[in-house]
C-alpha cells in the first residue's frame, strides 16, 4: 500500500469544490446538473402512493405518455418481409411471429416511412386491419430479402430524409445515415 493512499482516498470522497481541478469544475457542474435534473424528472413522473391511480392531479391521463426510463425514447419496429404481394413476419414462427419480428431502436434514428407504392400501401392497410395488435401507430417496416441473411428496407429520419435499413440475421438492424 502506498504510504499517500490514505490522502488518495480522502481526495476521492471529500465534499465541496476545493480539491477539483479547474479544468475539471464545469463538467462536474454539469454532471451534478444532470443528475438533480433526472431525480426531479423522475419524482415528478412517479405515481403518488398515497393516491393511489387516481386522475386528482391530472397526471395520469390516459394519453400522457410517461417515460419509464430516462433515457432516448425507444421506438418498437416490426419486421415484414414484402413477397409476392403479401406482408409476412419476418420470423417464421407459428407463434409470436410478430413479436419475434420486432426490434426497439432509439425513436431519433427512424421516424416514419418513406411514400409506399399502392400495392405495399394497401397490404400495410390490410395487414394492420386483420392483426390485431397493430394500430395507427403501430411502426411496420417492410423489408426485401437480399440474401438468405439479409434483408432490406426504406424509412425517413427525423429530418425527412430517406435512409436504408438493413437486417441481418448475423448483425441484427443496421440503420444507415
Amino acid at each position: 500500500m502506498p504510504e499517500d493512499a490514505r490522502e488518495l482516498i480522502e481526495t476521492v470522497y471529500r465534499e465541496g469544490e476545493d480539491d477539483i481541478p479547474e479544468s475539471l469544475i464545469k463538467a462536474s457542474m454539469d454532471a451534478e446538473g444532470e443528475h438533480w435534473s433526472k431525480v426531479s424528472m423522475a419524482n415528478m413522473n412517479a405515481l403518488k402512493l398515497k393516491q393511489g391511480y387516481s386522475l386528482s392531479d391530472q397526471a395520469w391521463d390516459e394519453e400522457t405518455h410517461i417515460p419509464t426510463r430516462l433515457s432516448d425514447d425507444s421506438l418498437t419496429i416490426y419486421l415484414a418481409v414484402w413477397s409476392n404481394g403479401m406482408l409476412q413476419p419476418y420470423a417464421g414462427s407459428k407463434r409470436y411471429a410478430w413479436d419475434l419480428s420486432s426490434v426497439n431502436v432509439n425513436a431519433k434514428r427512424i421516424k416514419a416511412l418513406p411514400e409506399l407504392t399502392e400495392a405495399l400501401a394497401l397490404a400495410l392497410k390490410q395487414l394492420k386491419e386483420q392483426e390485431k395488435m397493430f394500430d395507427d401507430y403501430s411502426f411496420i417496416l417492410p423489408i426485401t430479402p437480399l440474401s438468405d441473411t439479409e434483408w432490406q428496407g426504406q424509412g425517413l429520419d427525423e429530418h425527412g430524409n430517406t435512409i436504408d435499413v438493413l437486417y441481418s440475421s448475423h448483425q441484427g438492424l443496421l440503420i444507415g445515415n
